[in-house]
C-alpha cells in the first residue's frame, strides 16, 4: 500500500512538472501581472520557486529594466543594500537563470525589430523571451510614434506592429513562452502611453496571453489607490520614484519600487511555471464533499467531510506520514505551523477507501 501511496506522490510530482511544460498550450486564460501580484509573492510554494527559477529566461529592457534587475539580486540575497535585502535568505529565490540584457536603441519599431532578431538568433538559449518599451516610447511630443498633434492612426499602426511581431514568434515557436509589457509611467501623465497600454492589455485579455503590466504597478499607490491626472491619464506613485530633476517626465523606480517590481516577477515566473494561487480547494468524491482551507495555509488548515473520517494523515511529497488525526466531528482543525513552506498531501480514510489532497504551507 505504502509503495501505491508513493507512486501517487510520484504522480504529483510529474504532473506539476507537465504542467509548467504545457502551460502555454493549455493556457485558457490570460496570465496578467499588477499591483495585486506583488502580495502573492510570499505566497509561491518552494517547488514553484525552484520550478520557475529553472526556467533559462531573456529580458531585453532599457533603463528601467535595470532596477527590476537589482531588485531580484536584492531578493537573491546577493545585495547589501538597502536594509530590507538582508531580509532575504541568499539564494533562496535564485534568478541566475534570468538574463536581463539592454535592448538595442531604435524607436518603437527598431525595439520590436531588434526584439525579433534576438529572438530569431537565440532562440534555444532560452526557454522564456521577453522585452520592455522605455516611457520615452509612450510620450506624447515624439514623433514616433506618438507624435505631438497626437495621432490615433499612427498610434494603432505602432500597435500592430507589435501584435504582429508577437503573433509571428508565437506561431514560429510554439513551445516557446513570450511576455508583452505595458509601457512604463511618468509622472506628468502621457495621452500617448494611456492609449497604447489600453490597446496592449486588451489584446492580451482577447489573446490569453502573459502581460507584465508595469504600468498599473506604477500607478497604485500603498493603500491601492490609483493615481491620476486631472485628466485622468495614469501616472507613476511619486513614492515609487527616485530622484529626478525638477520638471522630470521620467519614473525610474526607487528601492520600494524596485523590490516590488522584482516580486511580481518572480509571480509571473512561478505563474508561467504552473502556480495558479487558490485560497481554498474543495473535490467531490464518492457523493461526498472534502474541503480543505485556507489554501495557501501558514499556522493551521482545517478539513471538513460530510462524514466523520477514520483517519487524517499529513505526508510529505514523499510520503512521510508527518501528522496523524483521529477526527472526532465533521470538521478538523489541524496546526500546522512547524512544517516547512511547501506542497503537502492529505491521505483521508474511510471505511472501504482513502482519498488524496494536496494543500500549500507558506
Amino acid at each position: 500500500m505504502k509503495k501505491l501511496f508513493n507512486l501517487l506522490i510520484l504522480f504529483y510530482v510529474i504532473s506539476l512538472s507537465v504542467q509548467a511544460q504545457f502551460q502555454k498550450t493549455n493556457r485558457n486564460s490570460p496570465i496578467i501581472i499588477d499591483h495585486q501580484s506583488v502580495k502573492e509573492f510570499r505566497n509561491i510554494p518552494q517547488n514553484f520557486i525552484d520550478l520557475a527559477a529553472s526556467r533559462k529566461l531573456i529580458f531585453l529592457h532599457a533603463s528601467v529594466g535595470s532596477t527590476i534587475d537589482n531588485g531580484l539580486n536584492c531578493i537573491q540575497g546577493t545585495r547589501t543594500h538597502p536594509a530590507e535585502c538582508k531580509e532575504f535568505e541568499p539564494y533562496k529565490y535564485n534568478r541566475s537563470n534570468w538574463k536581463f540584457q539592454g535592448l538595442e536603441k531604435g524607436g518603437w519599431f527598431g525595439k520590436c525589430d531588434n526584439f525579433t532578431s534576438f529572438v530569431n538568433k537565440y532562440i534555444d538559449d532560452y526557454d522564456i523571451f521577453s522585452f520592455k518599451y522605455c516611457y520615452l516610447e509612450g510620450l506624447d511630443d515624439l514623433m514616433e510614434p506618438c507624435g505631438n498633434p497626437f495621432n490615433g492612426e499612427k498610434v494603432q499602426n505602432a500597435f500592430n506592429y507589435l501584435k504582429n511581431a508577437y503573433e509571428t514568434l508565437e506561431n514560429n515557436y510554439p513551445d516557446k513562452i513570450f511576455v508583452i509589457w505595458t509601457i512604463p509611467l511618468t509622472q506628468t501623465g502621457q495621452f500617448c502611453t494611456d492609449t497604447l497600454n489600453a490597446l496592449i492589455r486588451k489584446y492580451v485579455n482577447d489573446n490569453n496571453m502573459i502581460l507584465f503590466d508595469i504600468a498599473d504597478i506604477e500607478t497604485f499607490d500603498p493603500e491601492e489607490k490609483p493615481t491620476r491626472s486631472e485628466q485622468g491619464l495614469e501616472l507613476a506613485y511619486k513614492g515609487y520614484c527616485g530622484e529626478q530633476q525638477p520638471g522630470a517626465k521620467s519614473c525610474h523606480p526607487n528601492w520600494t519600487c524596485s523590490i516590488m517590481l522584482a516580486k511580481a516577477f518572480w509571480v509571473m515566473v512561478a505563474k508561467i511555471a504552473g502556480w495558479e494561487p487558490i485560497t481554498s480547494l474543495s473535490k467531490n468524491i464518492y457523493n461526498e464533499t472534502l474541503i480543505i482551507y485556507p489554501i495557501p495555509a501558514l499556522d493551521y488548515i482545517s478539513i471538513r467531510t460530510n462524514e466523520i473520517a477514520l483517519k487524517f494523515e499529513i505526508r510529505d511529497i514523499f510520503g512521510n506520514i508527518l501528522i496523524e488525526i483521529i477526527p472526532e466531528n465533521f470538521e478538523e482543525t489541524i496546526k500546522i505551523s512547524h512544517l516547512n513552506r511547501g506542497m503537502y498531501i492529505v491521505k483521508i480514510y474511510h471505511k472501504d477507501h482513502f482519498e488524496l489532497m494536496k494543500f500549500i504551507k507558506e
